[in-house]
């Protein structure tokens, strides 16, 4: 999996995780639930665009692209500790629900076979 190169952005995690949780979000709606300013805002949503992270149809954004290299940008633009593998976090999990086994890895990739292949925090057990 391809992890991101540029610097962590805060901005760019909340954003990324609104949309995608509770998406599609027209841009007011952003606005209404965003603490920094509009500016800052665009910026995120162009940067999201730019990664193919999300998509603009008419006023909705709407999440885009593979889910499992979402959750590892938002990992990074977050600091999340997230599955090395699936990009899960104590946020963003499985679809079907998980735990931390160890510092690195879920227990769906834990159960799948997949080797962790990057520290992470501790965190969560079942």
């Amino acid at each position: 999996m391809t992890r991101p190169t540029a610097p962590p952005s805060p901005a760019q995690a909340a954003a990324l995780l609104m949309i995608w949780q509770v998406g599609p979000l027209s841009l007011d709606t952003l606005a209404r639930h965003w603490t920094a300013g509009a500016g800052e805002l665009r910026a995120a949503l162009s940067a999201l665009e730019a990664q193919g992270l999300i998509d603009r149809t008419g006023t909705l954004y709407r999440p885009e692209g593979d889910e499992h290299a979402t959750r590892q940008a938002y990992a990074h633009h977050s600091g999340v500790r997230a599955c090395a593998h699936c990009g899960c976090s104590d946020l963003w999990g499985c679809p079907d629900g998980c735990w931390w086994t160890g510092d690195a890895q879920c227990s769906a990739c834990a159960a799948q076979g997949v080797m962790p292949h990057r520290r992470h925090h501790p965190g969560a057990t079942p």
